[in-house]
């Protein structure tokens, strides 16, 4: 994908993208900055930008991606405290898939 996307329909529902310059900007706490953030309320993914590159920025994307469809299919209740390593781990995994 060439162009980071400004909007996500993530299992119906509507994302707007909005890319920060600094990682305060992205998290809901600002004691502790974040390289993304999903506002479940307003349908809003906030990603850190700054100089990093494509494939990183694309990590935090999957990554918050990865939150909204755990949290829309409930499956948030059958992982636990495991959930942000294992969305962690396929984040990782996702941007490395090559289609031929």
């Amino acid at each position: 994908m060439k162009k980071l996307p400004t909007k996500i329909n993530i299992l119906g529902i509507p994302y707007r993208v909005k890319y920060c310059d600094t990682p305060e900007i992205c998290s809901c706490d600002k004691e502790e900055p974040a390289l993304g953030w999903l506002n479940f309320d307003t349908s809003v993914m906030r990603v850190f930008k700054g100089k990093r590159s494509r494939e990183q920025i694309w990590k935090t994307i999957w990554h918050e991606i990865l939150h909204a469809i755990f949290s829309e299919t409930k499956l948030f209740k059958y992982v636990g405290k495991q959930e942000e390593k294992i969305i962690e781990t396929i984040s990782a995994a996702l941007p490395t898939v090559k289609f031929d």
